[in-house]
């Protein structure tokens, strides 16, 4: 298998394909090496570096899928990088998936927990959320961040029918501020 194929089993060669620049989570993980055959076989993500630790876990790696990338490992206490809490989680992953419908059965083939079924989103988007063996909550869907936005300034009818009961004060693209704008579903 070559690094490009999902779960295959080398890394990207150096000066292999660059990724955008962006923001990249690093999530850790218990057994990491186990994570990163999940994330490959349930998730469709690529090894693209892992880097073994002395103690036979993973001291980093990365995985990438299309040209998002996330970082993987085991505790590292020294960096305030642990588990999270037995019950919750403090972050959630949002992942582009052009087909949804066929990323939804890859996962549930591999053993993922679906956290909330697939669903057309009242904002334009299929997707649906579930978690990971090690606990950690994924959204995946056709979404990219910005696109329903874009198209809102002037038109807050349609942002107040889908927004939430929430009071929290927003600031719209024309720059006014109105109640909520957050879509139901989030």
């Amino acid at each position: 298998m070559s690094g490009g194929e999902p779960g295959g089993g080398h890394p990207t060669p150096p000066g292999g394909p660059r990724v955008p620049e962006g923001v990249y989570p690093s999530l850790t993980y218990a057994d990491p090496l186990a994570a990163i055959e999940f994330l490959c076989e349930g998730f469709g993500f690529t090894k693209r570096l892992v880097v073994p630790a002395e103690d036979g876990g993973v001291m980093h790696s990365e995985l990438s899928l299309g040209n998002a990338v996330v970082m993987v490992s085991g505790n590292k206490p020294d960096q305030h990088r642990t588990l999270p809490d037995p019950g919750g989680v403090p972050v959630s992953l949002s992942v582009y998936v052009a087909d949804p419908d066929a990323h939804h059965a890859r996962a549930v083939a591999a053993g993922a927990t679906i956290v909330r079924e697939l669903v057309s989103e009242e904002y334009g988007a299929r997707g649906y959320l579930c978690k990971d063996p090690g606990g950690h909550v994924w959204y995946f869907s056709d979404y990219v961040p910005g696109s329903w936005w874009e198209g809102l300034a002037g038109s807050f009818g349609r942002v107040a029918r889908l927004t939430t009961t929430s009071t929290t004060a927003a600031t719209r693209i024309d720059g006014t501020t109105a109640s909520t704008l957050v879509p139901s579903g989030w």
